[in-house]
């Protein structure tokens, strides 16, 4: 269903049992889980709500403890907004996954993947808890979402927006994101995509650079991308200088694929790649090589069909069936 959620008065809002007013700037600790010593461990929201009304966007970060472009391009984002120049409401999230964030894993200490646990339950795994507070706190008084994303440990994405180009709000928003790579991609069980999407929330999510690590391009990408969606909702005005970078940005186009599969290893070894992240590729073009230390019983890997370069192992030592490259086409 093609559903887009009717605006909620953004002068309602509620989180972490603060009542946020126009024109509120504030940040909010909300408690997310207990720790082993019985303190509480809190999750920060940063609220900007302008001094005119409009929707609810909401940008979430590091849902896998390791992904971290996202708190940088949200850090870089707060300065260049406030509620004098901002219709409707701000809310940022930088770290979702404060366990795994205090610990640098892609995963929750129990090893559940909290991009897999929403919508959540109060009574569930920590990580279905913490889905369950994210919910409950931010997302179902939003009215637009934007997740941002890094690669996992040992890979590298291009810089890429991810949505359901089916839904007409979710598209536009992708398209007003401005990134190089736009691709149709279902919501994933489990995923806040798609927990946000069953609320009538359209949501999309941005995926750039490596886990572990700030990446410029990726970082410099997402926030001008942000702050595109945000002028394409009307919360941010045309005359702010901010907005002339993404009508330049905008200016080199997205190119937009309807699907996207990874090339995986035939054999185990060592794989030299011959390709980078955002490159062209054709069909049947030479990919790498999987050998083993010496360079013997060598495999050549070609590209199956034409598209483009979106990720990339970065780990050489590969087994059977690893994923190799990713293409969109």
């Amino acid at each position: 269903m093609n559903r887009t959620r009717s605006h909620k008065p953004d002068d309602d809002l509620i989180i972490g049992g603060i009542e946020i007013s126009r024109g509120d700037q504030l940040r909010v600790e909300i408690p997310i889980t207990m720790l082993a010593t019985q303190g509480a461990l809190t999750m920060p929201v940063e609220v900007i709500a302008g001094d005119e009304h409009g929707p609810i966007l909401v940008v979430t970060s590091t849902i896998h403890g390791d992904e971290l472009n996202g708190i940088e391009v949200i850090r870089q984002l707060i300065p260049l907004l406030s509620p004098q120049s901002l219709s409707g409401t701000f809310i940022a999230i930088p770290i979702v996954n404060v366990p795994a964030f205090m610990t640098q894993s892609r995963y929750l200490p129990d090893r559940r993947d909290l991009n897999r646990s929403f919508p959540g339950s109060k009574s569930g795994s920590q990580a279905s808890r913490i889905a369950h507070t994210v919910m409950e706190q931010v997302i179902s008084q939003c009215t637009h979402l934007i997740d941002i994303h890094s690669a996992s440990a040992h890979r590298s994405n291009a810089p890429q927006v991810r949505a359901s180009l089916n839904k007409t709000a979710a598209a536009a928003c992708a398209k007003a994101f401005g990134a190089p790579f736009i691709i149709h991609s279902a919501e994933r069980d489990g995923s806040l995509r798609m927990a946000a999407t069953n609320l009538g929330i359209p949501s999309i999510a941005y995926e750039a650079g490596d886990a572990g690590r700030f990446d410029r391009d990726a970082i410099d990408t997402g926030l001008i991308g942000v702050l595109g969606v945000m002028h394409h909702l009307d919360m941010i005005s045309a005359r702010d200088i901010h907005v002339k970078k993404i009508k330049r940005v905008k200016h080199e186009g997205s190119r937009t694929f309807e699907s996207s599969k990874w090339i995986r290893a035939t054999k185990g070894g060592l794989f030299r790649s011959h390709v980078t992240p955002g490159q062209d590729i054709e069909h049947e073009e030479f990919i790498g090589f999987i050998a083993d230390a010496f360079g013997e019983g060598m495999t050549i890997i070609r590209s199956p069909l034409a598209g483009v370069v979106i990720g990339l192992t970065r780990n050489p030592v590969v087994g059977h069936g690893d994923a190799l490259v990713h293409i969109a086409y």
